[in-house]
């Protein structure tokens, strides 16, 4: 059998699979660097996600708390300003209940005093001679004994020196009586001269009698839906006492349906009064804002005399 011998050179394709060798590393090596790079894609991409839902849940709570504060506020407000226009109907109500209490009360006192003396007048004049007995002579009858002196009954020449005794002795006992109360009456009028000396000043004031006048401010309002108005009436807090309060706030109550009223432009000073308390005010924007154009809005009015 023949036997055949080749000598194959393998270096080419050492050579070859050596290059290839280091292809497949290189790519490895890529390979490797790509995963760890979409790894680190994929970490900072899922933290990027995060940040965003932490954020957008952040801004929708943020948002929901504002609008409920926002709601709450402006009830807040509406009851305000409900429990103040409360309050000025409810001062209203009471301020003219106290009017018409007084006007009832001195209307009805007068009355009930003209009845019980026209009562007493008339009672006295069905049995005048009884009447002028019981309310007279009684009183005549009842101290006559204190005013007359005992008499002895003695009917002989010794029943004047008994008679004189017993009149000196009552006119010395009368007569002690009256020092003791003049004494009294003394002691008291210098003790009180000594007191009102000790309290008041000797210096002498000379008084005046003037005249100031008070300016009151009328404010006539829609209570409701029902169109029913009240009026309210506020005066300078200044140099008056509760008094004096209450009989201006009466006379203006009593003569606002005679009072004619005429339309006039609101001055300067007030404008700048009350853009200053508005501007100066704690309260919203907004209701600064609705309280400065119900100001420009509206119509006001001067008194220009009473109608009699």
């Amino acid at each position: 059998m023949a036997d055949f011998d080749f000598v194959v050179d393998t270096h080419p394709m050492a050579d070859e699979i050596k290059g290839v060798s280091r292809h497949v590393t290189g790519t490895t090596a890529a390979v490797v660097a790509m995963q760890t790079a979409v790894i680190d894609a994929e970490r900072q991409a899922a933290k990027k996600i995060c940040q965003n839902v932490n954020s957008g849940f952040y801004t929708l709570m943020h948002s929901q708390i504002s609008q409920k504060i926002a709601k709450g506020q402006s009830d807040v407000d509406s009851y305000l300003m409900l429990m103040a226009t409360q309050q000025k109907q409810l001062k209203a109500i009471k301020t003219k209940m106290e009017h018409d209490y007084r006007m009832i009360t001195a209307r009805y006192t007068k009355l009930f005093n003209a009845l019980n003396q026209n009562l007493k007048q008339r009672i006295f004049e069905i049995d005048k001679a009884i009447v002028d007995f019981a309310v007279r002579e009684i009183g005549k009858i009842s101290n006559r004994p204190l005013n007359l002196v005992a008499i002895a009954p003695f009917m002989q020449l010794e029943s004047l020196t008994a008679s004189q005794r017993i009149l000196g002795s009552y006119i010395k006992e009368r007569s002690a009586r009256m020092l003791s109360f003049i004494h009294r009456f003394l002691m008291d009028s210098k003790r009180q001269r000594e007191i009102s000396e000790n309290v008041l000043s000797r210096q002498k004031i000379e008084l005046e009698s003037s005249q100031i006048k008070i300016p009151a401010v009328i404010c006539e309002n829609v209570a409701d839906a029902a169109e029913n108005k009240s009026v309210s009436v506020s005066i300078s807090q200044e140099c008056l006492s509760n008094v004096p309060k209450s009989e201006i706030k009466n006379t203006v109550f009593s003569q606002f349906s005679n009072v004619e009223w005429k339309n006039e432009s609101v001055k300067e000073e007030i404008k700048g009064e009350f853009s200053k308390l508005n501007s100066e005010s704690s309260c919203s924007e907004r209701v600064k804002k609705l309280a400065l154009e119900l100001f420009n809005k509206n119509n006001f009015q001067v008194a220009n005399g009473v109608v009699q």
